[in-house]
């Protein structure tokens, strides 16, 4: 067994845009990985709180936040001013 990532996408119909997530999950190596991905995406979405991350897509407290930033602001402009720690 190992740790795994399971990234999804899906769409917001209350403001017609799609979104990304991720999520940790620890794989068993020896099962088809898609149903355990897909199992792991449910669960995030039942212990998910709808406003969580409503207007920030990376928490406040990631050290990678600036980098995450900076990559976004180099492909779409800057939306917003970075306001992470």
């Amino acid at each position: 067994m190992g740790p795994n990532l399971a990234t999804y996408t899906k769409f917001n119909p209350k403001h017609s845009r799609y979104y990304s997530g991720r999520t940790s999950m620890v794989a068993n190596l020896e099962k088809p990985l898609r149903p355990q991905a897909v199992s792991a995406v449910n669960e995030r979405d039942s212990n998910h709180h709808v406003d969580e991350n409503n207007q920030r897509g990376v928490a406040k407290e990631n050290p990678l936040g600036r980098l995450f930033h900076d990559s976004a602001t180099k492909r779409w402009g800057q939306l917003h001013p970075y306001t992470g720690d």
